[in-house]
């Protein structure tokens, strides 16, 4: 046998070293004579269990065992040669095939018998046991490791990896070693800060909820030196729907508990606005559409985008990514986007200077007592939960004294999990309720103070700014090319139908109509108009009511208690509930198009 070998070492991480590994086997080679050179050394950082063509020095090995004429290989442990005893196995057959002899320093024993050149009739044997024992001894170890991070998951303690922004480790006052691993709500606030990371998520999500997008929202978290992970609409996104904030997180190895941050209600609402918003949202930085995330279909309800080339909205079904890759298709028109604006704006300012038509000055008086009337709400609902816990204890107990037989039991449970959800899902909706009136109380308080100025806008983001804090949904049915009737919903509740015709060649002049004075049947394209006498203000339905009389007259126009016209009859109509306006188109498009096309005017 030759006095030249080659040494095998091998770790499981990149965060370990060979160091002991070498020093033994070195020792070892010497005291026997054997030497070895810098390119006599193969090295692993992988785990035991990967395949020889994972492990490139194991690889190499075996190809240079026939073309070095490799005798002697020097390793440290059997299981560094492989953690899996069929591959153990397989490599045994391959060294003896090449007459390669083998020490594994740590069991003391050779491949070959060195005098004989026989194979070692132990070696077999003990291959067998040290490989079946050091895949049984690392299987064993890896599920003790995956059952402790299990049970850290159950625990709500940190097992490694991403914090979620918003949380930290700390102690929760217990005295055990593992106290310091539960994650908790991170109130200290920033360095060269005011706040802290818990606070930055609240204002993230309420400044969501408001209607800010993740693009405006991240562009003050930069203004205002917040960290990276609110200042990228996408990690903001990301940041918006993570469930930590409500309670828990899905992980690999189960769902694990942490503090929640905010309700889940808000949490639940935010994520419906996401969804909506992927059509909703202003995503163009160079252009501000009016209209987007108020203009909804009357037909699938999508939000309509906008086209500058062709000045117009459209569908976002029509879109022609949608249609041609999605194969979406709606029936809803396109509407010019200068007729729409200019008259959407018109009535935007003679709502805002005149807050009295909508009910803006009396906004704060109720507000404050709906919020009142709906935290009772909920207390009521939050006690009948309490009362539906103690109903299923009643019940476990009842089923554990064989009250109960298995079928029974379900069913019985099954109505039990059903109210807790209603019950749930009402204290959600409450909650969220109760944002928007205080949001409305807001949005009342910044029209207040800003009533004067609206004339003199003309940035369009502002323009946009005032629209979405009166009106809520704008919709509209084209009768033809040009005769238009469309519905305005206020933030207020309250409802106008405008109807229009955009060619009108003497002046460009809308007519609007009280809402509950008129319907309008989108398949006859009749316009049914509520006749004098059958008319109701909204404050005599109380007195209404008292008479016993009856509301549907006046809740749903027909034809006997209605008037019928068609487009032409109700927009020439002289009556006291239609009034005309005059309305200036904006034509922003038009005029970029112009300039972008060098067309003559």
């Amino acid at each position: 046998m030759s006095n030249k070998c080659v040494l095998y070492l091998r770790v499981s991480s990149d965060l370990q070293d060979y160091q002991r590994q070498k020093d033994d086997l070195s020792a070892f080679a010497k005291s026997n004579s054997l030497i070895f050179g810098d390119d006599d050394v193969y090295e692993d950082k992988i785990s035991g269990f990967k395949s020889e063509d994972e492990r490139k020095g194991l690889s190499q090995l075996l190809n240079d065992i026939s073309t070095k004429n490799i005798e002697v290989i020097l390793v440290w442990e059997l299981s560094r040669l492989s953690r899996s005893q069929s591959k153990l196995l397989q490599i045994k057959d391959t060294l003896v095939q090449n007459k390669v002899n083998i020490y594994f320093f740590q069991q003391s024993f050779w491949l070959f018998d060195k005098h004989t050149n026989k194979i070692n009739p132990n070696a077999e044997l003990l291959i067998s046991f040290f490989g079946w024992n050091a895949e049984y001894e690392a299987r064993l170890t890896k599920e003790r490791f995956i059952s402790a991070k299990k049970r850290y998951v159950r625990e709500g303690k940190y097992n490694g990896g991403h914090i979620t922004f918003g949380y930290t480790i700390g102690k929760f006052g217990a005295t055990d070693n593992e106290s310091d691993k539960k994650f908790i709500i991170n109130e200290e606030p920033i360095e060269g800060l005011n706040v802290s990371e818990a606070d930055i998520v609240r204002e993230v999500f309420d400044l969501y909820e408001n209607g800010d997008t993740c693009s405006k929202i991240s562009l003050h978290c930069k203004a205002k030196g917040y960290p990276k992970h609110v200042c990228s609409p996408h990690t903001l996104a990301r940041l918006l729907r993570n469930t930590s904030y409500i309670g828990y997180k899905d992980v690999k190895l189960g769902r694990r508990p942490v503090p929640p941050i905010i309700e889940e209600s808000q949490f639940l609402k935010v994520g419906e606005l996401l969804d909506k918003n992927k059509t909703k949202a202003d995503k163009g930085r160079k252009h501000t559409y009016l209209l987007r995330g108020v203009l909804k279909c009357s037909y699938c309800e999508n939000y309509y985008l906008g086209k500058q080339t062709d000045d117009a909205y459209q569908c976002s079904h029509n879109h022609p990514t949608n249609k041609h890759i999605k194969g979406t298709k709606c029936k809803g028109s396109n509407i010019s986007i200068s007729n729409l604006d200019g008259i959407i704006w018109e009535r935007v300012k003679d709502v805002w200077v005149h807050k009295k038509l909508h009910g803006f000055d009396s906004i704060f008086e109720t507000s404050k007592q709906e919020i009142e009337d709906l935290k009772r709400d909920v207390e009521g609902f939050e006690k009948l939960l309490g009362d539906i816990d103690n109903r299923r204890r009643k019940i476990n107990r009842i089923y554990q004294n064989d009250g109960y037989i298995d079928d029974e039991y379900d069913i019985e449970i099954g109505k039990i999990n059903k109210e807790k959800e209603d019950c749930t899902r009402r204290i959600n909706e409450l909650k969220g309720n109760i944002r928007s009136v205080e949001r409305r109380m807001r949005n009342a308080d910044k029209l207040s103070s800003r009533q004067n100025e609206i004339n003199s806008v003309t940035d369009r983001k502002e323009m946009k700014s005032f629209i979405s804090s009166l009106v809520m949904e704008v919709t509209f049915f084209k009768l033809d090319m040009f005769k238009t009737v469309v519905f305005v919903k206020y933030q207020d509740g309250n409802n106008e139908t405008i109807i229009f015709n955009s060619v009108q060649k003497k002046k460009t002049v809308f007519k609007k109509i009280k809402s509950e004075y008129l319907m309008y049947h989108p398949e006859f394209k009749d316009f049914y108009l509520l006749k004098p006498k059958f008319r109701i203000s909204k404050s005599s339905l109380v007195e209404f009511a008292k008479k016993k009389l009856d509301c549907n007259n006046w809740e749903l126009p027909n034809e006997l208690n209605s008037d019928v016209y068609d487009f032409e009859g109700i927009i020439n109509l002289e009556d006291d509930s239609i009034t005309e306006h005059e309305y200036q188109k904006i034509t922003y498009f038009k005029d970029l198009n112009q300039k972008r096309f060098k067309r003559k005017k």
